[in-house]
């Protein structure tokens, strides 16, 4: 495969969620040697969407955005190539106030969602509001850091925060409870969010993309396999307790594979609520042959 996997190269990522650990973990255990990328040059950002849209205006080479973020740069015609998805899950609505019961009765109130567009909003608008009969029109829409969101439910800034782990363990560990739990946050499997590469890099350099996507293979089969030694380095990296972060791993599924139906779905529902205009064709943004290369590396 043409390239050269040596070469100097900026990889970056959102904040230290299972659903971009991936990151995470290759920079701590020194996976990038491993898969013979040592030109890295890693950065996490303050959130996926900051990610994504580095990866879209070519500052950066590849890395891990959340999906709608990734979606709605390909709408736009960013040069961008989607090449796995990273996991399902981890995501729900939690409150800690005692008058709320059902998704019903969030009319009319204030509702904490992550800042940036992300799968996990999404997912609340297309899917669980509609399920009762509201709209985003029906609540008031409290964009929050997802660090900040259990501090906003405990003092009642917030009726209701949709969250994702490993910051929704640490609000039911605060005394909040499931509203929506992980399973009905969509019907059926949805990618949280996406590894992406600059389409420059997609042709100048085949053979690295492919060790991006070694790396992504690998770290998947680690947190799939040894969830006590992914919890424990998580904990450390995010600082929290290391008993919830080992929970929240059980409402993940880490995923190495693209998908193309999955991705189309959601785009689909994007234009449906007049997020985006029109609805692209994804089967050439989305690229399963690294992510299936790396799979078989890896007996998967």
């Amino acid at each position: 495969m043409a390239g050269d996997t040596t070469v100097s190269f900026k990889f970056v990522s959102g904040t230290p969620g299972w659903h971009h650990s991936m990151a995470f973990l290759a920079d701590k255990l020194g996976t990038w040697k491993d898969v013979g990328a040592t030109g890295v040059q890693y950065t996490a950002m303050n959130s996926g969407t900051a990610a994504g849209e580095a990866i879209g205006s070519g500052r950066v080479d590849a890395g891990y955005t959340n999906m709608a973020t990734a979606l709605a740069l390909i709408t736009k015609g960013a040069p961008i190539t989607i090449i796995s998805g990273t996991s399902q899950g981890g995501n729900g609505v939690v409150t800690v106030n005692p008058d709320i019961k059902t998704v019903d009765d969030l009319k009319g109130k204030k509702i904490a969602v992550p800042q940036g567009n992300t799968a996990h909003e999404l997912m609340f608008r297309l899917h669980v509001l509609p399920s009762a009969g509201l709209s985003y029109d029906d609540i008031k829409r409290i964009p929050l850091n997802p660090q900040d969101m259990t501090v906003a439910l405990i003092r009642g800034d917030v009726d209701a925060a949709v969250m994702f782990d490993p910051f929704m363990g640490g609000a039911l560990r605060e005394g909040a409870r499931f509203l929506v739990e992980p399973k009905d946050m969509w019907d059926g499997g949805a990618y949280s969010s996406a590894l992406l590469v600059n389409n420059k890099l997609l042709e100048n350099n085949p053979a690295l993309v492919q060790a991006i996507a070694d790396m992504h293979a690998q770290m998947v089969k680690l947190l799939s396999t040894e969830p006590d030694k992914v919890s424990e380095i998580m904990s450390g990296i995010t600082h929290q307790d290391l008993k919830e972060t080992r929970s929240s791993w059980n409402t993940v599924v880490f995923k190495a594979e693209a998908d193309t139906a999955s991705f189309q779905e959601f785009v689909n529902g994007m234009k449906d609520i007049g997020l985006i205009d029109t609805a692209p064709d994804l089967s050439t943004a989305v690229v399963s042959d690294f992510i299936d290369r790396a799979r078989t590396k890896v007996g998967m």
